[in-house]
């Protein structure tokens, strides 16, 4: 009887245990289900995002124009018509943008200014964000959907420099034949030629921009590789000096 007694409760004790395994198993699935994208607060950290889709379509912006978000630890910065910056904290699935902003003032026109004041309110509405390898999509508590697409950063330890670049291009030689960008880092120096580019910086004929780079040292270059790499940070400033250069680059591009 005792011996029955003692397998009884052996049994009985296995299938609780059982049981409380499966139970385990099952809140773990459920909480692991519930938070699918947790995970992303480390992925979106120190990233930037430039924007190329708007519920659907194409933003209708001048090829010049480009809205760039970067996320840099519980902050954000936006270059778009303007230049903002604030607050931010990634929850899970929602970005929440803290106030109070820092903002530049400068005068919009057209679908830049259609755009930049979408996106401020977007980012108000604390949207829902998805990441699906190197796309970023926000969403609106009205459904308004946002797609953006990874861009080069340069790493947290580069260096800040500003430069200015001609709004013409020079004929130069490195591996082989080329045209090179000019550029000086103050108003009073010459031009120089740049033999290496600037990531994430689309460069327009006939537009004379004011660039604030990040400059990162290459670990061990390549002979005849530069030992600097260039990151495009923002477009402080630009000015069309050449309308005709111009409007003839947007119409190749459009060919």
């Amino acid at each position: 009887m005792l011996a029955f007694f003692c397998r009884a409760l052996k049994w009985h004790t296995g299938y609780q245990m059982k049981n409380v395994g499966f139970l385990v198993s099952a809140m773990f699935f459920v909480v692991a289900a519930a938070t699918p994208q947790a995970h992303d607060a480390g992925v979106l950290e120190h990233t930037k995002w430039k924007l190329v889709e708007m519920n659907g379509s194409r933003p209708a912006l001048p090829d010049e124009v480009a809205f760039t978000l970067t996320l840099e630890g519980n902050s954000y910065l936006l270059f778009g018509c303007n230049l903002v910056s604030g607050r931010l904290r990634i929850e899970s699935q929602r970005l929440v943008f803290i106030g109070p902003t820092r903002s530049t003032r400068k005068a919009c026109a057209g679908a830049a200014e259609t755009v930049d004041v979408a996106f401020s309110r977007l980012l108000s509405a604390n949207p829902t964000y998805r990441i699906d390898q190197d796309r970023l999509t926000l969403v609106s508590p009205s459904g308004t959907r946002w797609v953006m697409t990874k861009e080069p950063l340069a790493s947290k330890h580069a260096k800040t420099k500003f430069i200015y670049v001609a709004a013409s291009k020079r004929d130069c030689t490195g591996m082989f034949p080329t045209k090179c960008l000019q550029i000086r880092e103050s108003e009073a120096e010459p031009w120089t030629l740049l033999y290496w580019g600037v990531e994430g910086f689309e460069y327009v004929p006939g537009i004379e921009y004011r660039l604030r780079i990040k400059e990162d040292q290459v670990p061990r270059p390549l002979p005849d590789q530069a030992s600097v790499v260039w990151y495009l940070d923002a477009v402080i400033e630009q000015s069309v000096v050449d309308r005709t250069a111009v409007d003839e680059y947007l119409r190749s591009k459009k060919r």
